[in-house]
């Protein structure tokens, strides 16, 4: 089965970026495995904040992003390099991916 897709468009330089319409409970695990691998048994920050960040940016990136400008080459090395704004807007389309809005009221 082919998992569905969304073609969203970086506001800044147009790229054109695909990205998976969701993702499974073992994508999201890996996405937040950066934090938990840091993290010791009493709670305490084995790294620093910003690596563990980024760590998971990473991550969602990895997880969530299929192709950049009809690529799968490189994908968080060319994400990496764009301008701030399209940078931005990719981690914002796909936190909507990684972390959905739950209708609770819906049967």
């Amino acid at each position: 089965m082919e998992r569905e897709t969304i073609k969203i468009i970086t506001p800044k330089d147009k790229h054109e970026v695909i990205i998976k319409a969701w993702i499974s409970g073992l994508e999201k695990r890996k996405i937040n495995s950066p934090y938990l691998a840091r993290t010791n048994k009493n709670g305490e920050d084995q790294a620093d904040v910003e690596e563990i960040y980024n760590s998971m940016l990473d991550a969602q990136i990895k997880y969530t992003v299929i192709s950049i400008n009809g690529s799968s080459d490189k994908i968080i090395e060319v994400w990496l390099k764009m301008k701030s704004e399209d940078y931005d807007f990719i981690i914002n389309e796909t936190n909507k991916i990684v972390e959905p809005k739950i209708d609770l009221k819906k049967k």
